[in-house]
């Protein structure tokens, strides 16, 4: 009898970044009683969230250095070592760098998953690194309850191209790179009822790295980026939006979305985080219809970068955005500050 494939969904409580502590919580261990970082060479520390830190390597150049780990999104553990690795490299695009150096970061139950299935996440990991000439070079692993990877990646910017998650003035167009969705994709997988072509889609997005950070940091007039992940969408904006002291104004209509979301909502497939991440940013959210919720707060893995540019920049980037393919679309624009952070119409 053919032995039946592992699913790493089955060993997780919560897929992907929908198992990252809620940003109220999150703060809270953060920053109680935290002094600020004094050391004139820190350009970036974690008080805005920003997608990695930053530190003064030379005149011209910083250091970026980024980690993320998290529980299988997928079944497949080569795939899960590609998605996992795709997103922890993408912080250093979305602060217009480029990574140099990764180290991989595995918690592994033995005694449920053999070393076997935790070798072909790690060779997913690899074969992702390779396509951006980047290698794995080192590591740690531990024996977890449940299974998790990542990896730490450090990486390098011009002073003149790091884009912060902050910025934005009014008037900027607000580009969002790739579909949302892929929270509820990821829980109809976990459930066993996603189609194969909404499988195939989702593999897609998430495997595909933000590299585009790169390419579009090299413009003065793209004020900030960031990339969307477990917060959502709501969330994302809300931290550019609170380090500008702006207002997002988002058309609910033009935001790109995942094939067959509604179907997939409608079977009870919503994942746990949105739920958390409706709890801390629902405050600062103003929007008229609650169904919206289930996206506006879905926690995304290796989610689209979220671009602010000014408006006379939007058709150059609109052009470079489709030459590489991206699902994207300008879902806004950056108001002067109101009674809330994000405006959904």
């Amino acid at each position: 009898m053919k032995e039946e494939k592992v699913r790493l969904s089955e060993y997780c409580s919560a897929a992907g970044c929908g198992c990252k502590i809620s940003s109220d919580v999150l703060g809270s261990i953060l920053f109680s009683g935290k002094q600020k970082d004094q050391s004139k060479k820190v350009y970036v520390d974690n008080s805005n969230f920003d997608d990695a830190a930053a530190i003064e390597i030379n005149e011209n150049e910083l250091l970026l250095s980024t980690t993320d780990f998290f529980t299988p999104i997928v079944d497949d553990a080569f795939e899960f070592g590609r998605i996992a690795a795709a997103n922890s490299v993408s912080d250093i695009f979305a602060m217009g760098g480029y990574p140099v150096l990764a180290l991989s970061l595995l918690g592994w139950p033995l005694s449920k998953l053999s070393a076997d299935i935790a070798s072909e996440v790690i060779q997913g990991a690899e074969t992702l690194c390779s396509t951006i000439d980047l290698s794995i070079s080192g590591g740690h692993s531990i024996e977890s309850p449940e299974p998790f990877f990542g990896l730490s990646v450090n990486g390098l910017v011009e002073k003149n191209r790091l884009k912060k998650n902050r910025g934005a003035l009014p008037g900027d167009k607000i580009f969002l790179t790739k579909p949302l969705g892929a929270g509820i994709l990821a829980t109809a997988v976990k459930k066993k009822i996603i189609e194969t072509s909404d499988y195939q889609n989702l593999l897609k997005s998430l495997t595909r790295v933000n590299s585009i950070g790169r390419v579009l940091s090299k413009f003065s007039k793209v004020h900030c980026m960031t990339d969307v992940t477990g917060f959502g969408l709501c969330g994302h904006l809300i931290e550019v939006c609170r380090g500008s002291n702006m207002t997002a104004n988002i058309l609910f209509d033009q935001i790109p979305v995942m094939s067959n979301l509604q179907n997939y909502i409608s079977a009870g497939s919503v994942p746990g985080g949105t739920n958390k991440n409706r709890r801390s940013f629902s405050n600062y959210v103003q929007k008229q219809d609650i169904h919206i919720d289930e996206i506006l707060y879905d926690p995304q893995t290796n989610g689209g970068i979220l671009l602010f540019c000014s408006p006379d920049l939007e058709l150059e980037v609109s052009r470079i955005l489709e030459d590489e393919n991206l699902h994207y679309n300008v879902i806004g624009e950056v108001l002067p500050a109101s009674e809330c952070f994000v405006k959904v119409i």
